[in-house]
Order: structure tokens, then C-alpha cells, then sequence
């Protein structure tokens, strides 16, 4: 057992944080700031009870380390508390830096409604600076602006009185003892989770699985020597996966929303062409975790691992397909780098920005309809010999809602007085309503337009198929977008539409009619690979189906079921039931 394991250690650490804070309320009183002392021990006290709230667990160490952290700023403002001008920026940060940190948990808490928690931190950890300002743009308000300049002022309550010229010097010898003594504890403890050390806890577990993707992609051509006999019997089919981006199903007036965001599709869908799998959700309310699992052989109902799976388009590579990835979203960050292991597989890939991939790079948004026609080359470039399969991956209704879709699509306007309190006074861009309908609608356009290409393609003569699905919901309404740190259903109302050729209704007539016989079936979007292999009637021996296809995944199987009670979500830590009505 490590001696830092011990129950006797962890209590010394905390008694050692006690003397710490008894020194320097000794000097605090000698130089008349014991209030200052008393606010600063009071904010670690409530560090504490945040850190407690957040992780759900008292941890010792990350106790006696929030503890030990305001201690050391406070010695820094003593020893440096003397009406010297030049030491008034020392004495500020002194005050700002500790307290930022609980500052910024109680802002998160305030925004998003929930605890800072770790895939928060990834979610910061992963982002790029600009996706990352961009989201949290979407949910400053004025009174986030009004308390942080609220925050920012407050050290000056406590600098006003300063020492005069005739007061008794500072024990610096005394100070710095106790400053020292505090960072050589923090130095020597185990990293545990506490309001300071959780984001350095949740950073060096991120690492690791930073460390374990770079590892399989270091393997990667090792992985492709693996045999796996996959194969396609039929040529000339061409077939559509379209991903989505934060829609919420129920926002959607196909799935029975009372404004008219979908009309294209569900115009579609009135004519008999789409099959809407109406109890469709998400396995995740963040992208990757939830693609991870979407496009790979991991799922709810296996033990496997999304870094040690199978990716879809390798599996259709083996079976002789003519595979193409286009996306509105880059793959090159380590965010990215999951799903980029699958999609990179890809025979062509084109972004419409991406540092590492170099096609058609621009550090600007740009709208969906601009993939349109890079998909319409892929259809183009298909040979009648081959069997084609095009990825598009799109921004769609991705924060910030405003700016996923052109001035021209503006069909949904709140009243001026609602507009100013959602947007500026209370929840900011993230609880616009009407811009995330209107980024619905335009959505409408992108994929009725995707779709009917695809149509144009076939002809009445061709096999294909289009699926529509996707990677996570979005809960406008709370204002609380996709933050697994305040989840609800919402967050994983994702939805999922199917449109197959006339020919391909022919001549797989078993798989379109079991579709038929599953629609209304619990469908998590993690059964999404199984799926798409039984979509394309992808045939293999018996030992490769067992390694990686599960026929009850597969909505195109007729062995394909959910029930209720083994339905999940938030990867088997939260249990799904299908929404009676909307939300």
C-alpha cells in the first residue's frame, strides 16, 4: 500500500493546511487585514463545497490543496501590502487568481445550470480556440458581463487600506516560511480531486486517452493487414450517410413540432419516400463520444472499447466500395482525432477546413450547401462497376445557432423585447430559439437537396440508399445546449430518416420490410454501424459477423430489437425512455 494511501497521512496534510491558515491569520491581524483573511479562508471553504458538488466525492487531498492554494496567495497579498504603488498589481492578481477559479465555476453553474465536470474540461481540452470562444459567446449575457466586472472590482474592497507609511513591517521571514511550506505540500501530494487539482486530474487523464489514440494511429497500418472477409455481391448501388450536428428530433416538425421546420423533408416524407424511425435517440450528448460509438463495432450492448473497434468505412473498404468523406467539420485536432481515425479511412476526403488535411482550408464558418458540390463530384465520379458510399458530416445546428445558416433563411423572428432578453440580458445567443429553428429549416433545405440529388443520380433504374441521422440532440429551451454537466433527454432526442431507391426496395425487398417492421423500435444511433452494414446487404463468413456485426443492432434485420428496460444512453450510465411528448 503507498504510504500517501493512509488515512493518518491525508488527516496530517489537512492539520498541516490548519497551521498554514493560523500563521497567517497571526499576521493578517498584526498588519489589520483579518478580513481579508476570514473572506479568504470563507472562499476556500466554499471551493471545498463546490469541488464536493462536482465531483460528488470528498477527496482529502484536494481538500487540504484548495486549502493550501488560498493560503499561499494570501501570504503573497501580506508580504507584499505596503503603499508602494508598483506592488498594487502583485496584491490584485494575488486576489484574483485563486478566487477566478471558483468564479468560474459558479459562471458555468450559472450558464449552463450544472457542475463543471470532466467532459467540460475536455470539451475545452479538445476545442480549438476559436470553436471554444465561439461557444462561449453563445451564452454571455449581461448579467455575466455585470458579474464579471463585479468580480474583476472586488480586490479593491480589500486594497483600499493599505498600510500607511508608519506601519510595522511585514514578518516577511515568517510569510515566506508559510508560502513555502505550502507549495512544497501541494507538491508532494497525490493529485486528487479537488476545485484546483480536478481540471490538472481531468488534464492528465485526457492525456492518457490522448495517448492511447495516438498509439492505435501509430498502428494503424498493422490494423489494415488484419483479414476480414467482407464482400458485396451486387455492383452500381450508391449510398448517402449524412451526420447532423446538435438537432434536436423534437424541434422538427416531422417528428411533430408545432412550427414548420421541416417542410422539404416532410413534404418527402407525405409522399411515401422517407421511413422516420420515430423512438430514435442518441448514445451521447457530445460528438465524439457519440460518433465514436456511431460509426464503430462499439455499442451499448458489447463491452467494447470505440480505440480498440472497427470503423465503419474500413469495413466497407474490404467490401469493395468506393468510399468518400466530406465534411463542414475539421478532423485534425486531437478533439478530432477519434473520429478522424474512422474517417480518414475514407478513399477521398474533402473539408471545407482543416489544417492537417489541406482541403480547402479557411479559419471561417462556412455554410453546409457549400458541400453540396463536392458531393455532387462524388455522384459524378461514380463508375456503374463500383459500389459507392458518401459520408457528409455537417456544422448544422451546431452553437452558435445564428451563424449556421444564411441571412436569407431568417423565417423565424422573436419579438424585439424577446430577442433583447434572451440574447442580451439573460442566457445570450445559446437560448435563441428562433435562430436554432431557423438553423433547423435551413438544415431542411441541405439534406431535402442532398437527397434529392442522390434521386436525380438513380434514376428510376439504380439500387441506393440515404440514411439521415444525428450525433446528439440539443436542449434550447433550458438554454443549456448539449453540457453533459446539467443533462436531459433533450441532449439525446436525436433523430434518424431513411429514404431507399424503387430498385433497391425490389430487389432487397427482406431489408426494406423489416425496416418497415422496425421503425417505431427504440433505435440508438450507436446501432448506426450495424445498420449501414445491413442497409448495404454487406455479406462475410461466420467469424467475422460474430467479431464485429450484431444482427439485433441492425434496424434492416428482422432480428432487430430494443426493449425499453435496455435502452441507454450516456454510454450505459443513464437509463433512455421514449419522451411522451416533445421537449
Amino acid at each position: 500500500m503507498e504510504i500517501f494511501s493512509l488515512i493518518p497521512i491525508k488527516i496530517l496534510f489537512i492539520f498541516l493546511a490548519g497551521y498554514c491558515w493560523k500563521k497567517l491569520f497571526e499576521v493578517a491581524r498584526h498588519q489589520n487585514h483579518e478580513a481579508l483573511a476570514k473572506f479568504m479562508l470563507s472562499m476556500s471553504f466554499f471551493s471545498i463545497v463546490l469541488s464536493v458538488f462536482s465531483s460528488g466525492k470528498i477527496y482529502p487531498y484536494g481538500i487540504s490543496t484548495d486549502l493550501f492554494v488560498f493560503a499561499i496567495f494570501l501570504g503573497i497579498f501580506l508580504g507584499f501590502s505596503n503603499p508602494r504603488k508598483r506592488n498594487r498589481p502583485v496584491l490584485y492578481l494575488s486576489l484574483i487568481i485563486p478566487t477566478s477559479v471558483t468564479f468560474i465555476y459558479i459562471s458555468h453553474f450559472f450558464i449552463v445550470g450544472g457542475a463543471l465536470n470532466k467532459d467540460t474540461i475536455f470539451a475545452l481540452l479538445q476545442s480549438n480556440p476559436r470553436e471554444s470562444l465561439e461557444y462561449a459567446k453563445s451564452f454571455i449575457s449581461l448579467l455575466v458581463i455585470l458579474g464579471t466586472l463585479v468580480f474583476l472590482a472586488f480586490p479593491y474592497v480589500f486594497m483600499r487600506n493599505l498600510h500607511d507609511k508608519n506601519a510595522n513591517p511585514s514578518p516577511l521571514l515568517k510569510l515566506s516560511s508559510v508560502v513555502i511550506l505550502c507549495i512544497f505540500a501541494i507538491s508532494v501530494s497525490p493529485v486528487e480531486r479537488g476545485l484546483f487539482t480536478f481540471p490538472v486530474h481531468s488534464y492528465i487523464e485526457f492525456k492518457e486517452d490522448s495517448m492511447e489514440l495516438k498509439e492505435r494511429e501509430a498502428e494503424y497500418s498493422k490494423i489494415k493487414k488484419e483479414e476480414y472477409s467482407f464482400f458485396k455481391n451486387k455492383s452500381g448501388e450508391i449510398y448517402i450517410v449524412v451526420i447532423g450536428e446538435s438537432l434536436n428530433k423534437y424541434h422538427m416538425s416531422l417528428y411533430g413540432y408545432q412550427s414548420d421546420t421541416t417542410p422539404k423533408l416532410q413534404e418527402m416524407y407525405n409522399q411515401g419516400e422517407l421511413i422516420i424511425a420515430r423512438n430514435s435517440y442518441s448514445n451521447y450528448p457530445l460528438t465524439i463520444p457519440a460518433l465514436s460509438q456511431a460509426l464503430t463495432d462499439a455499442n451499448q450492448r458489447n463491452t467494447k472499447n470505440h480505440t480498440n473497434s472497427q470503423g465503419i468505412i474500413r469495413v466497407l473498404n474490404k467490401a469493395g466500395f468506393s468510399t468518400h468523406w466530406i465534411g463542414n467539420q475539421p478532423l485534425s485536432t486531437s478533439y478530432d482525432m477519434m473520429l478522424g481515425l474512422v474517417a480518414k479511412e475514407a478513399m477521398n476526403i474533402t473539408l471545407l477546413h482543416d489544417a492537417k488535411f489541406g482541403t480547402a482550408n479557411s479559419n471561417l464558418r462556412r455554410f453546409d450547401e457549400e458541400l453540396l458540390p463536392y458531393i455532387n463530384k462524388a455522384l459524378d465520379e461514380h463508375r456503374n462497376g463500383e459500389n459507392t458510399v458518401i459520408f457528409v458530416h455537417l456544422a448544422g445546428s451546431h452553437t452558435d445557432y445564428c451563424k449556421r445558416y444564411p441571412e436569407d433563411f431568417e423565417f423565424f423572428k422573436a419579438p424585439i423585447s424577446e430577442r433583447i432578453w434572451t440574447r442580451i440580458i439573460d442566457g445570450g445567443l445559446g437560448k435563441s430559439l428562433e435562430c436554432y429553428n431557423n438553423s433547423v429549416r435551413y438544415n431542411d433545405t441541405v439534406v431535402s437537396t442532398i437527397l434529392h440529388n442522390l434521386k436525380e443520380r438513380l434514376g428510376s433504374s439504380k439500387v441506393g440508399g440515404f440514411v439521415y441521422f444525428s450525433d446528439h440532440g440539443e436542449d434550447v429551451l433550458r438554454g443549456a445546449g448539449h453540457s453533459t454537466s446539467n443533462y436531459s433527454q433533450a441532449m439525446v432526442e436525436s433523430p434518424a430518416i431513411f429514404w431507399l431507391s424503387e430498385q433497391y426496395k425490389v430487389l432487397y425487398d427482406k431489408s426494406f420490410s423489416n425496416l418497415l417492421e422496425n421503425k417505431e423500435e427504440l433505435f440508438p444511433n450507436d446501432f448506426i454501424f450495424d445498420s449501414i452494414i445491413g442497409m448495404t446487404n454487406i455479406s462475410s463468413d461466420g467469424t467475422t459477423l460474430k467479431k464485429i456485426y450484431c444482427n439485433e443492432c441492425d434496424i434492416f434485420n428482422s432480428k432487430y430489437s430494443l426493449k425499453e428496460e435496455d435502452a441507454w444512453t450516456m454510454h450505459k450510465k443513464k437509463k433512455y425512455t421514449p419522451a411522451n411528448t416533445p421537449r
